[in-house]
């Protein structure tokens, strides 16, 4: 799973450059969430023209990815995900991605 975090920057030229790892999830069928601004940028790259989503409003979609057209498919809540929520699951990948933190020096081990 690739979490794509939140900030304003994601419409800057710059950060555009995520969509080459994106699409490389999406080809390879990994998850692939956002929080706040960053389901902008996958909006305006037309990863959500076919899939459930939420985001900010949609008035903000349309200022913020004016190619979005995934109006359809936008649900007004504060999360929603295309597969059932399985708990331990989460708790499985989540203690891999701590492993993985800890293996590349994100975090100390003592904090895992």
């Amino acid at each position: 799973m690739i979490i794509i975090p939140s900030g304003t920057g994601w419409r800057e030229a710059r950060k555009q450059q995520a969509k080459v790892t994106v699409d490389s999830c999406v080809s390879k069928d990994i998850p692939v969430a956002a929080i706040c601004d960053a389901t902008t940028f996958l909006g305006s790259h037309g990863y959500l023209d076919h899939h459930k989503h939420t985001g900010n409003t949609l008035y903000y979609w349309k200022q913020g990815a004016p190619n979005y057209k995934g109006d359809a498919h936008y649900i007004e809540c504060s999360v929603c995900s295309r597969r059932e929520f399985d708990h331990r699951e989460w708790k499985r990948r989540a203690g891999i991605f701590k492993a993985y933190l800890g293996v590349i020096g994100c975090v100390r081990r003592r904090s895992l």
